[in-house]
């Protein structure tokens, strides 16, 4: 199973609005069926000594392991869904889900953890420091999804006119702390401006379903308690002359 990196912002999640600026991000919702993996550093050296915690569902500690002296480590668990993390000093946590099941894979999952010194530029920016000259770091996004549920997301986008957003990327971030890799994955809509993601762990999310600052991000999206959530996001057309024009969409 592989996971990419890539660099973006989010919101991170806390009772005062912070940004996350140019994190390094795990890709999310990724559901392996191995249990076996490797954790490696961004330039492929293995990392040996690094912690690995399973936990149930329930948040329970179920196995704690380390990675051996050329990165490998087996999770000697019993058949179940489990929420891994993999730590280790001077990098950001890793998290991913294994599910052990069902029929499992041969091979292993690659962890590539981010080290503090490679993500120099993640920081966080609070709301006393939005006049900051940096426009773009100083914007305060919040998550505009809440899921009480594992939940399968899925739905449709179009603009005021109805008209649907055709093959158009759609990003779901997960809200974190700078301790942890933040994670984000991606959909794009089809000609009916239809998307779907697989599901979703409980927690706090920023779903953007605007691929530019032509369009406003929806805000209060609901799935409540739903396993399965349709969403139908008609976007607003963003006013001209915005502050934050010119910046990456969050």
């Amino acid at each position: 199973m592989k996971f990419w990196m890539r660099c973006c912002l989010v919101a991170a999640a806390s009772a005062t609005p912070i940004t996350a600026h140019a994190s390094c991000f795990t890709e999310l919702n990724k559901i392996v069926k191995t249990a076996d993996g490797r954790v490696t550093s961004n330039n492929g050296k293995p990392i040996p000594n690094a912690e690995i915690v399973v936990r149930s569902y329930s948040g329970e500690v179920v196995l704690r392991t380390e990675s051996k002296l050329d990165g490998i480590f087996h999770l000697a668990a019993q058949a179940g869904k489990y929420q891994v993390e993999v730590r280790a000093e001077r990098h950001l946590k890793f998290f991913y889900i294994v599910d052990l099941r069902s029929t499992l894979e041969t091979g292993m999952v690659e962890v590539v953890l981010q080290s503090n010194g490679e993500c120099h530029d993640l920081r966080v920016i609070t709301e006393k420091e939005t006049n900051h000259e940096d426009r773009c770091a100083s914007e305060i996004v919040s998550p505009n999804l809440i899921l009480k549920a594992a939940t399968v997301i899925s739905g449709r986008i179009s603009d005021e006119t109805s008209a649907p957003l055709k093959e158009s990327a759609v990003w779901l971030a997960k809200s974190s702390g700078s301790t942890l890799q933040p994670q984000r994955t991606l959909a794009k809509t089809d000609e009916q401006g239809r998307f779907v993601f697989d599901e979703a762990e409980p927690g706090s999310y920023r779903l953007l379903a605007s691929p530019n600052r032509g369009f406003a991000q929806p805000v209060g999206l609901d799935c409540y308690e739903q396993v399965h959530c349709t969403l139908d996001i008609v976007l607003k057309v963003n006013p001209t002359g915005q502050p934050y024009a010119g910046c990456p969409v969050q």
